[in-house]
């Protein structure tokens, strides 16, 4: 599972080759949907993710108009994969924002879409080699309750390179989750989710070496996303006046069949 680290010269002209190397994917996961407040059932980490079933999320069909309801509130999952190109890279840190398009609005697990109040629920499972929580813990950085300058990152060089979070041949999942946030729809058009870079060099690896050392890379290149589309329904629900009048209709029809 470990990977082989790099030693001597030949780490050397890695550190020194690899400074726009390793990339960064990130995507997102739709979770499901609840009319309920989940602030009594704590927060999601890595061991009580949103998609246990206690949380009671239900898979929605957004064609149907019924789910652009908003009462809902639509869980999604930001997923991570780290693609290294030269042995010993790992992860070390990612910042990226996410934004909306079209009309839905940012929520926190309770509903409140307050522009103070966090709605960024990071995945912090705990650094072995440092201590530390891996991620970011619940907020949006330096512009709270946005989601906006989120911040995913691994403290420990070690840790990163036994771990090896978001490769394949992993002890992590492939793409890794490192968090979750909420959306509310407002009506039944179609809406978009994008994450995209954010400040400063945002793409950090660890090359590590022999005895567990690593440098830190960072770089602002080799960072990728793939956009996320809440469908718009394809139909309306009929108005309770218009239900009345087809139903007349249907019986207006059915004496005239027994005539």
């Amino acid at each position: 599972m470990k990977k082989l680290l790099v030693t001597g010269l030949l780490g050397s002209l890695v550190a020194a080759s690899a400074a726009s190397a390793g990339t960064i994917a990130l995507s997102v996961k739709y979770l499901g949907s609840t009319p309920n407040s989940i602030g009594t059932l704590g927060q999601p980490n890595a061991t009580n993710p949103p998609t246990k079933p206690s949380f009671g999320l239900t898979t929605l069909d957004f064609t149907q108009a019924s789910s652009h309801a908003n009462t809902f509130k639509h869980w999604f999952e930001v997923d991570m994969a780290f693609n290294p190109t030269t042995a010993g890279e790992d992860f070390q840190n990612i910042a990226f924002d996410i934004n909306t398009t079209g009309t839905v609005t940012k929520i926190d697990k309770a509903g409140s879409s307050v522009a103070g109040v966090a709605k960024w629920y990071a995945d912090n499972p705990v650094d072995g080699g440092s201590g530390a929580p891996v991620y970011s813990g619940n907020g949006d950085g330096g512009t709270n309750g946005d989601l906006l300058a989120i911040s995913a990152q691994q403290s420990s060089s070690l840790n990163a390179a036994l771990s090896q979070t978001g490769e394949p041949g992993s002890t992590e999942p492939v793409p890794t989750p490192i968090g979750w946030f909420v959306l509310q729809t407002n009506d039944n058009s179609s809406a978009g989710i994008n994450l995209t870079e954010t400040f400063g060099n945002n793409v950090g690896y660890f090359i590590n070496n022999a005895d567990g050392t690593g440098t830190p890379v960072s770089t602002a290149l080799g960072f990728s996303s793939t956009p996320f589309t809440i469908q718009a329904a394809t139909g309306t629900v009929p108005e309770p006046m218009s239900m009345s009048l087809l139903a007349l209709g249907g019986l207006a029809g059915l004496r005239r069949r027994r005539a």
